[in-house]
């Protein structure tokens, strides 16, 4: 496996009361190539990767949502349960299916 070194830095925006609002890493020109620990040149088939960084707030939203969706899924859940039986069963599995496929497209 190899491994790719960038040195660069991260610029980060804050507003008034200092909360970051943006970032991102903005590569140097020095890069190296580890392979296996042992330094090594640049793979010819090294595919172009860009530097994306997570931006402020967005994983806590996600986090927030997946939790949300997981309630109401649970809830879902614990009111089907009430007569558990073939249509029941049925019920439960829509459910489950529905919510994941919410999940799946926000993620």
């Amino acid at each position: 496996m190899i491994t790719k070194f960038t040195e660069g830095y991260v610029k980060q925006e804050f507003d008034d009361d200092g909360k970051c609002i943006s970032q991102k890493f903005v590569a140097g020109d020095k890069v190296d190539y580890e392979n296996s620990g042992v330094p090594c040149s640049c793979p010819s088939n090294e595919q172009y990767q860009p530097y994306d960084m997570v931006q402020p707030g967005f994983v806590q939203v996600k986090e927030t949502e997946f939790a949300d969706q997981r309630n109401k899924m649970q809830e879902d859940i614990s009111t089907i349960l009430g007569d558990l039986n073939c249509e029941t069963i049925k019920q439960l599995q829509e459910v489950v299916i529905n919510r994941f496929a919410i999940l799946r497209g926000r993620c």
